[in-house]
This record gives structure tokens, sequence and C-alpha cells, in this order.
């Protein structure tokens, strides 16, 4: 019997641990979400993005966030965000709410409850990374839709929010942007069978078969091509990463957050390739040749705005991209 008891104990004891690992793991899974918290006024210090959802000190789930750290945050088209000084249900004690925008928090350094949701509910249309295009998973833009700003989307780095893997059907584009389809992610630039659309209501060809989505704006990012081009200037509030020197070469942009390679993070520069960059007023950008920590490691840079060729080059393999200007 007191064999048995105690076989049931370490079982028990077994089944905890992975209750709590896996809880864990998914209240963890921030990616690049659409609201980015800071540790110092004005977009400065550490930072750590948020999905939807609900996220308390007391559970381990402020990631690169310190318990009493946040100071402001970014939040993106389409969401709202709720701090709160304790944690429990909805946060309790001194409480704020932000919509879209750049803020500094009224009630510094107290939060340990961070609630992320969007406006008028569910993912019903949130945006990533800004406007640009709007993605069903309906013919005729109907059922569960998401909207994409510019940047790339890979299932297996679990970006696509609340359209699923091969679940896309169609897509409404706004003026000024193009969106690519590809089956496959493939190295990060998508793979298999791919399609590109420009402005308009769009059913795809390529029905429920979309594991990547690439949204671009048309002309000053090479013409509106894939994979290349020579901007030599800005594109609204994206930083803009060049794999050769005076901003030539292939090129991604990179909204406010953290970037690693060993996140797949860096698009269509690959490691230890960015050689120029352009910053827009209102940002400063940090990049360095190790992935290390949430501030990256090893030899960094920082540069605010303006077009530079960069001091490392071909070492890229962090970028992190803040505002300085709320």
């Amino acid at each position: 019997m007191r064999t048995f008891r105690s076989i049931f104990i370490i079982f028990a004891v077994a089944v905890s641990f992975v209750l709590v690992a896996v809880e864990r793991s998914a209240a963890q899974a921030w990616g690049e979400g659409p609201v980015v918290v800071y540790d110092q006024q004005n977009g400065g210090g550490r930072s750590q993005s948020f999905s939807i959802g609900e996220f308390q000190n007391n559970r381990g789930q402020l990631g690169s966030l310190r318990n009493d750290s946040a100071a402001s945050v970014h939040v993106a088209d389409g969401y709202r965000v709720r701090f709160c000084e304790n944690e429990g249900r909805n946060g309790t004690g001194r409480c704020e709410e932000f919509g879209p925008g750049y803020h500094n928090l009224r009630y510094q350094r107290m939060a340990s409850y961070i609630r992320v949701w969007t406006i008028g509910g569910g993912w019903g249309g949130g945006s990533v990374g800004g406007r640009g295009v709007t993605v069903y998973d309906d013919r005729d833009f109907r059922g569960r839709s998401q909207t994409f700003g510019p940047g790339r989307y890979l299932n297996n780095t679990g970006s696509l929010g609340a359209i699923r893997n091969d679940e896309a059907s169609s897509v409404i584009v706004e003026r000024g942007f193009r969106v690519r389809f590809c089956e496959s992610e493939g190295t990060g630039n998508g793979g298999g069978q791919c399609e590109e659309l420009g402005e308009g209501r769009h059913n795809l060809r390529l029905n429920d078969e979309a594991s990547y989505i690439e949204v671009r704006r048309e002309g000053g990012w090479g013409g509106g091509g894939w994979g290349g081009g020579n901007s030599g200037g800005g594109s609204g509030n994206m930083v803009i990463v060049y794999s050769e020197r005076d901003q030539r070469g292939d090129e991604q942009s990179f909204g406010v957050g953290t970037f690693r390679n060993d996140q797949r993070g860096l698009g269509n520069i690959k490691n230890d390739d960015a050689t120029s960059i352009y910053v827009p007023r209102g940002y400063r950008v940090r990049i360095c040749d190790n992935d290390g920590s949430s501030r990256g490691s090893g030899q960094c840079e920082e540069y605010g705005p303006g077009s530079r060729n960069l001091r490392y080059n071909d070492r890229m393999s962090y970028i992190r991209v803040w505002r300085t200007i709320f």
C-alpha cells in the first residue's frame, strides 16, 4: 500500500509540472503581438509584445517585462489594453485602459496585470502591424477575418492571427497595398504556389491553401515588387533594413517591436546580411550581431532618423524598433 501511495504521489507531481508547463507555454506565445509594452516612458527601455488574452505576473506571464515596470505602450489599430496594479479577474486595484496609439501610463511601474482585446470583441478584423489588407476564411468576404499591415506572416511562427493555416479564402486590399499568398512558408519568403493581388476585393485562386501572407505598399518599396528594390526613402512609420549599401538590394520593413533571427523574425533580410538602414522621424533602432537577451548582445549600434550604412556590416541577428516621440 505504501509503495502504491508513493507511486501515486510521484505521478501527481509529474502531472502538475506538465500542466504548469503547458499553461505557461500557452500564455507566453506572444509572437509580435498588437500591443507592445515598455518599461520606460516614450517607448524606451525593455519591451514585450502581447497578443489577445490576459497576462498576470503571479503566473509568470509578463515575459521580459518585469512586475511593476510598465511605463508606456503602443496599441495597434483595432485593439485595446487594460493595465491593473493587482492580478485577479479583469485586474484589481488601480487600473487604466488605452485604445490605438502611443501612450505613457498614468500609473507607471505598477502593473501586475495586462489584458488585450479587440475593439468590438474577438479578433474581428483586428490589425497586425497596421492597416493594409483584410483576409477572410470564407469566400465573398465572410467568416472570420484578420487585418494585416506591411510585413510577412507565417503559419509556422504563429503570426496569422485569426486566420488559421490553410483557411484564407478571400481578401480586401486597400489602396496603396499589395498582398502575396503562398501555400507554404518556404524559407521565410513563401514557397510552393503563390498568387499576388493588388487593390480590390478578391476571392483567392489558392482557396484554403495559404500558410504565408506578405503585405507591401505599392510604389516606393522597389516599385511594389517582392524581395528587392531601391526605395532610398521612407515608408511612413516603418524602419527599412537593406542587404546592400546605400539603401539598395533586398529589403525588409519593421514596425515597433523586437525581431530576432533565432525566432525567424528577420523576414526578407537573412541572418548576417543587413548593410544599410532607413529610420523614419520619431523612431530609433538598435541592431546587434547576436540574438542574446531581449536587448541583443555582442556588438550593437543604435540610430535615430535618417538613412545610413551600418557600422557592423553583414552582422545583424537582432533588431529592436521603438518610438521616441509619443
